[in-house]
């Protein structure tokens, strides 16, 4: 189970900063274009928290970011859960998927979690998903609004956790966040959307939701990525198609 006591490394004590989280293999897959793109385009700090990273994994971390934490989970317990994921969700005949369903919500809802513990009553934390890239310097209209308190891009009406801001002024409601994540967890109902669920659950749609479109979250297959990067100033493409498309040429 998840337990504030397992966090290490260094929390950032920047009053805003940039934050993403994942695994050893999105670091090193993603991290790279995550932090030209936002060291270049936001000038922040940059700060990464992984889970079970290796050692390579973590060396290439503190080389994108200023900062870095990470958690390891204890094995007999990640076992337990992903067997009884599996069978919960039915899956038996499906373990790999199933064991990767379970994983990829972990290390999605980590970083929210760390905030949760660590942020403290003055900061304001850019969180992003890893493979997010900035596009574009922020306009300082939409910059109001998002350090305004803590908000997220709102579709289809829940809260999404690709982008937006973990604000101190409500450290109360992540302390919140993070306790509820370790009760979902410690009654073995872990599942892969757990990071969009709690922020719906403890936050307020119509009151933590960003007034501009930072991103989007439609899967618009009809438009270019070049694009798309012009469109918005933070660009994410869903699902497994959008992971693999080569962006290499315009960060």
């Amino acid at each position: 189970m998840l337990d504030s006591r397992q966090i290490e490394g260094q929390w950032p004590t920047h009053r805003r900063f940039v934050m993403a989280g994942g695994d050893s293999i999105f670091v090193e897959r993603y991290g790279p274009r995550w932090a030209r793109s936002w060291g270049r385009h936001w000038q922040l700090p940059l700060h990464l928290h992984l889970v079970d990273p290796t050692d390579h994994a973590l060396e290439q971390a503190r080389s994108l970011a200023g900062t870095v934490t990470w958690n390891r989970l204890d094995p007999e317990w990640t076992r337990g859960e992903i067997e009884h994921f599996t069978h919960r969700t039915q899956r038996q005949d499906r373990p790999d998927q199933a064991r990767d369903i379970w994983l990829v919500g972990i290390y999605q809802v980590a970083r929210f979690w760390v905030t949760g513990h660590l942020i403290g009553p003055e900061q304001q934390v850019i969180m992003t998903d890893l493979d997010a890239c900035a596009t574009q310097p922020p306009n300082p209209e939409w910059l109001q609004d998002l350090y305004r308190q803590t908000g997220f891009q709102k579709y289809k009406n829940r809260l999404m956790a690709t982008f937006g801001c973990a604000s101190g002024a409500q450290r109360h409601q992540w302390r919140e966040y993070s306790r509820r994540l370790e009760e979902i967890l410690a009654n073995g109902q872990g599942n892969h959307s757990m990071d969009q669920l709690l922020l719906r659950t403890v936050f307020s749609t119509a009151i933590n939701r960003l007034q501009h479109q930072w991103c989007c979250h439609q899967d618009l297959a009809d438009q270019t990525v070049e694009q798309r990067w012009q469109l918005f100033p933070v660009f994410h493409l869903k699902g497994t198609r959008g992971k693999k498309v080569d962006i290499s040429g315009l960060i």
